[in-house]
Order: structure tokens, then C-alpha cells, then sequence
């Protein structure tokens, strides 16, 4: 049986059997062998394939290319006469055999690194360490350094993605290197892989702060305050900022003799009081927005989505519907449902916002990271957290804390305001020591320092507290009306999104269609590509409003209160309404505060005299409004004409 090597860490290289292997007619023969390779888990389309490699082709074009490409790979695999083949093929698709003998450096490494996503305990062995150790090695380079293809911007998305994401892995193993021989006091092999840390990320102020701390720990101040002055220099070459002020405090330590040396603290379990937190006034009753009818498929759907993240197998989910038709109501109910089913369970959101017209930067982030650190007086005061989830999220608050302490200082006074946060951890219950641990890291930021965190700077960091709250709960990151997402929190969703392998984390969105299918000046809405990214990596994940049985939902709603309102009543209803959630409860409620319906003696609604059917409620008349002003003018005036030609 031929053996098929394939190193793609540092550039391409293919070997049959030990010897190079020859034959490659163009570049794109490799692309498609190492695409094949990485992307082994499935059979993928001839027509995607196709289109990746030769997208400005007609389609006709480009399928003669990849049948030619195909057969030049075989030439090259010598695939017609290896048993079994490394290639399956057939009319319609193309993959790597999995039976065939045949290994990549990417697999290597990625399956040894995939013990800290889905055991990180287990990751403590010393087997599992040797395991590490050895994947790491494996690094030697950018995946698929110097390879490019001209005019295959698709194909070069895809390999800058894979490359980010490999980088992400073997960042989070180095880091966890560091630390595990740091515990041990050795600190000779901690910075060995600091050094490899910052040849990774040669800006982060992460791991050049642990160089200078392990520096000085292995009794080499001078050699650490070199470091960080090599350091601030590239910043302000790179960058034009200077290091974050937990590390300009740990150089003043340094430089003082006030540094202490110690190891890293063994993480205690918090305790987990089932009581309120202090600071969380009495909540008043919040007006309820109606009752809740007729969606049993999508809630189904969407604790299907629950269900596979619990068990390990991350997922996304996305509620589209129409402005009023209730994606936000879907998705609060669904949260309250997970919350009562699930003991464990964790849930926070937040809504993206508009106020600024482009949507305020991360806004639904930073309140997501407000809620798990114990700041959730807003949504306790609406009434989108209620006494139970309340509760779990203070009594587990100073998990996050610790998580975000440890895999994310950088979030501090970016995304979560560290005095805030010292005034909520005092009356943590076991945050004395949360509080002296944040008080080494907090201090004031300058500008330039802030501005430059607004950033993708900070993805990993959010990324790595995320997966730390849920290996220890379920963890559900609810998002509303992403349609007005500020482009870095869509941008940070789909870096979350592509890093959910392995992990308890559901992440549901919901969003307008109409408002992502309108042209902006710049181009495709960026929630086009989303949808489509997410699509393709974890199959049918959208929750559809617009498809819901109308009919269904205006029964269903009618006989939330006693009423004599028979067929003609409801057959008009749906008719004039077609079903829709907002017209529809806006109708009623109208007709009742106008006497169009009115009780009986028993408390029955019935028909009234002043019953009216053209009468527009005006929160009704108010979305269609907002509707119309955001369309372009040319179909403005569309819409005019066709209004008055009727």
C-alpha cells in the first residue's frame, strides 16, 4: 500500500512512499489536494470545487478545468493503480478516501491539540503533555506559507481561515505549556515555549508579559526588563501603542525589587450560593409583551441545536423573520424553557444596536461579558432575566471572572469596566481573592491603548473565556437583531462561530431578512457571508419565521382569553393580517380599545358595534413605516406610484 505524506505547516510539500512526489502540471493541483486533505471529513460538490479554484471562469469552463486537474492528481497519486484509492470519485463529487493510507502534518498536530478543547484536566497527564509537546513541534510555519493562487479569492479566504484557526490551536497549547512547567518551576522549558508563543504572536502582550515574568522568576531581571523594552519598541514601530498597563506594572515591579515570585494558583471550585446578588434592586412587574403560542416546531428546532451543544457538539443557530413577527419573543422563550430544563445551564445575550447608525462597536459582546461577570441589572429590570437564571449567573459569576482573569485580561476596561467589576467582586461570595488578582491587573488605559483593542486583537482572548465558562456549564450566547451588527461584533461572531468543535456553546442570532437582502453602499450585507459560512460548516441551522403557519399562530392567539368570536371573525383576522404576529396582536388590541370588541356578561370577548377592519393600529403603521424610509429612493418612489395606481 503507497503511503501519502503531506506537510502543509510552512509551506506545501507532498511525498509517496518517502520520495517527493512529481508531476504536478499547476499550482492548482496542489491547492486541490491540500483543500481534499484538510477538508477530509466529507465529499464536496465538483461544482464548488470548481468555483473555488477558477471562480471568474463560466461555470462550463471551469468544470473542464477541474475534470483535467483531477485526472492530473491521480497522475500524480499514481491513484489507478493504489488499492484502495486515495481519491472517491464520482459525477458529482470528489473526496479524500479515508480508508486510504495517507496522513498530513495539520492532523497530526490538530488531534493531539484537541485534548485542551475537549478534556482540558485530561490535558494534566503526563502523556497528554508529551503529546502537546510533540504536536507543537510540529509548527514549523504559517499553513501553507508562500502558496497563492492568483484571482482565487475564495480559495485564499479558505486558507487564511484554516491558518488562523491552526494558529488559534497551537497559541492555546503553548500557552498551556507555559504555564504547566511554570507550576513546576521550570522555568528554562516555560520560556522555551514563550519564545515559540511570541514567534507566533510576536504582538501579544500576553505572552511577551510572560517572558518578562518568567525572566525574572528564573533570577534575570535585567535579561526581562530587555525583553519588554525590545517589546515596546516593536509596538510602537507596529502598532504606534504602548504595552498594556498590566505589564508596564509588572516592569515598575520589577525594576523596584517589589516583585514577588510565586506559581500560578491552583484554581479553587467558586461556591455557588443560591441567592441574588445584593445590589439587585426589586424588580418592578414588567408589562408582558403577550403570550406566547404556536411555535412549537421552531422551539423544537432550536432545543435540537441545545441538545447537540450540550453533548459536546457545538452549534449554530439562526431565527429569520420579519420585522414583528417575533424573533425576539422565539428567542426569549426558548431561553427561559433552557433555563427551567437544564439545572446547569448558563444563558446571556444582547441586542445589537443602531443608535449611532452603523451599530455600537461590540455592544452585544460587551453585555454578554457584563452578564457572566455579574452586571446584569438592566436585563433583571426588564425582565429578560429571570430569578432562577439570575441566581445561576451570580452564583457562577466568579468562574467568569477567574476565566477572564486568566484567558482574558486584555478584556478589562475594553469590553468590561474594571471598576465596575472590583465594586460587583467585593461582594462576590469568595472574591477576596478574585479582588486582589484584579487589582495587579487593572489601571488606567491610554487612548491609543484602547483604540487598538477595539479590535481583533481581542477575538482569541474572548474566545478562550467563552470555552472556559462552558467547560464547566452549558452555555447558550444569545444575539438580536444582528441585521444592525456593528461589523467587529460580526465580525467576532464568525470567529466564534468557526470555533464551536468541542465545545457546550449554542450561539442562537436572530435578524430581519429584508434588512440583509437591501444593498448597502459598500457592497453585500456582511451577514450574507455569515449565514452562508455557517451554513456550509454545520448543515440547516436557520429557524424560518417567514414559513410558520399564520393560520395556526391566529387561532392559537385568539383563544389566549375567552371569546365567542367564531369562523367569519377568524377567517377576516387572518385574511386582513395574513397571519402575522404583530399585525395580528396589534389588531386585537386595537378593536378592543376602540369597542370593535367588547366582553360579555361572562368576560367573553364578542363582536362589537365600532368593529372596524381598515382601522391600522399604529405600531403596525409605525414598522411600515420604518420599512418604507429604509428602502432605497428609487423604490420609494416605486412604491408610490403603486399605491396610488392602486
Amino acid at each position: 500500500m503507497t503511503h501519502l505524506s503531506l506537510q502543509l505547516l510552512g509551506g506545501f510539500q507532498a511525498k509517496l512512499d518517502g520520495a517527493p512526489a512529481s508531476g504536478f502540471h499547476t499550482q492548482k493541483t496542489r491547492a486541490l489536494l491540500a483543500y481534499l486533505a484538510v477538508e477530509a471529513d466529507r465529499p464536496h460538490e465538483r461544482a464548488y470545487l470548481a468555483g473555488l479554484l477558477w471562480p471568474t471562469w463560466p461555470d462550463a469552463t471551469a468544470r473542464t478545468y477541474l475534470r483535467h486537474t483531477i485526472a492530473n492528481l491521480r497522475d500524480v497519486l499514481a491513484d489507478r493503480t493504489t488499492s484502495p484509492p486515495f481519491l472517491l470519485i464520482s459525477r458529482q463529487t470528489i473526496q479524500l478516501n479515508p480508508q486510504s493510507d495517507y496522513r498530513t502534518d495539520v492532523t497530526t498536530m490538530t488531534e493531539a491539540l484537541a485534548v485542551l478543547s475537549s478534556d482540558p484536566n485530561a490535558a494534566l497527564a503526563p502523556d497528554a503533555v508529551s503529546r502537546l509537546q510533540q504536536a507543537v513541534a510540529l509548527y514549523r510555519g504559517r499553513f501553507l506559507e508562500g502558496f497563492f493562487l492568483k484571482g482565487c479569492s475564495e480559495f485564499e479566504e479558505w486558507q487564511l481561515l484554516t491558518g488562523e484557526a491552526i494558529e488559534r490551536q497551537v497559541v492555546a497549547a503553548l500557552s498551556f505549556l507555559v504555564q504547566w512547567h511554570e507550576k513546576r518551576g521550570e522555568y528554562a522549558e516555560a520560556i522555551r515555549y514563550a519564545w515559540r508563543q511570541t514567534e507566533v504572536e510576536p504582538l501579544s502582550d500576553t505572552a511577551n508579559r510572560r517572558i518578562i515574568r518568567l525572566l525574572a522568576l528564573g533570577g534575570d531581571p535585567g535579561a526581562a526588563l530587555a525583553h519588554y523594552e525590545r517589546y515596546r519598541h516593536l509596538l510602537a514601530h507596529e502598532l504606534e501603542i504602548t504595552p498594556a498597563p498590566a505589564t508596564v506594572d509588572l516592569v515598575s515591579r520589577i525594576r523596584s525589587g517589589r516583585f514577588l515570585s510565586h506559581a500560578w494558583p491552583d484554581k479553587q471550585a467558586p461556591p455557588k450560593p443560591m441567592s441574588l446578588p445584593p445590589f439587585l434592586p426589586a424588580r418592578k412587574r414588567v408589562p408582558s409583551s403577550g403570550p406566547f403560542v404556536a411555535r412549537k416546531r421552531e422551539l423544537a428546532q432550536l432545543h435540537g441545536y441545545l441538545d447537540s451543544a450540550i453533548n459536546g457538539n457545538g452549534q449554530m443557530a439562526l431565527i429569520t423573520g420579519h420585522a414583528g413577527q417575533g424573533k425576539t419573543c422565539l428567542l426569549h422563550e426558548f431561553v427561559r424553557q433552557a433555563v427551567a430544563n437544564h439545572d446547569d445551564l448558563l444563558a446571556v445575550g444582547g441586542r445589537c444596536s443602531n443608535y449611532r447608525g452603523v451599530g455600537d462597536p461590540y455592544h452585544p459582546f460587551r453585555k454578554i461579558f457584563a452578564q457572566l461577570s455579574g452586571d446584569f441589572v438592566s436585563q433583571w429590570e426588564a425582565g429578560v432575566v429571570g430569578r432562577n437564571l439570575a441566581r445561576r449567573l451570580w452564583a457562577n459569576a466568579p468562574l467568569a471572572v477567574d476565566a477572564l482573569l486568566t484567558q482574558g485580561p486584555d478584556l478589562l476596561d475594553t469590553w468590561v469596566p474594571a471598576v465596575a467589576l472590583q465594586e460587583r467582586v467585593a461582594v462576590m461570595p469568595g472574591g477576596a481573592a478574585l479582588a486582589e488578582r484584579l487589582s495587579a491587573l487593572a489601571g488606567p488605559h491610554d487612548d491609543a491603548f484602547f483604540a487598538a483593542f477595539q479590535s481583533r486583537a481581542l477575538f482569541d482572548p474572548c474566545t478562550r473565556v467563552l470555552h472556559a465558562v462552558a467547560r464547566e456549564h452549558p452555555l447558550i450566547l444569545w444575539l438580536d437583531d444582528l441585521h444592525w451588527g456593528d461589523l467587529g461584533s460580526l465580525a467576532l461572531l464568525l470567529h466564534l462561530g468557526q470555533q464551536l468543535s468541542g465545545h457546550r456553546l449554542l450561539i442562537v442570532g436572530a435578524y430581519r431578512p429584508e434588512e440583509v437582502a437591501l444593498r448597502r453602499p459598500s457592497g453585500r450585507h456582511p451577514l450574507e457571508r455569515l449565514t452562508l459560512e455557517f451554513q456550509q460548516r454545520y448543515g440547516q441551522i436557520v429557524v424560518d419565521l417567514n414559513r410558520a403557519d399564520g393560520r395556526a399562530f391566529v387561532e392559537a392567539f385568539v383563544d389566549t382569553e375567552p371569546n365567542r368570536l367564531g369562523r367569519g371573525f377568524r377567517d377576516m383576522l387572518f385574511m386582513v393580517s395574513e397571519g402575522h404576529p404583530l399585525f395580528t396582536a396589534e389588531l386585537l388590541k386595537n378593536m378592543q380599545a376602540s369597542g370593535g370588541l367588547v366582553q360579555d356578561e361572562a368576560g367573553r370577548w364578542v363582536q362589537g358595534q365600532a368593529l372596524d377592519w381598515h382601522a391600522l393600529p399604529p405600531r403596525v403603521e409605525a414598522a411600515i413605516g420604518q420599512r418604507i424610509e429604509r428602502l432605497p429612493s428609487e423604490l420609494r418612489l416605486l412604491l408610490e406610484a403603486a399605491a396610488v395606481q392602486g
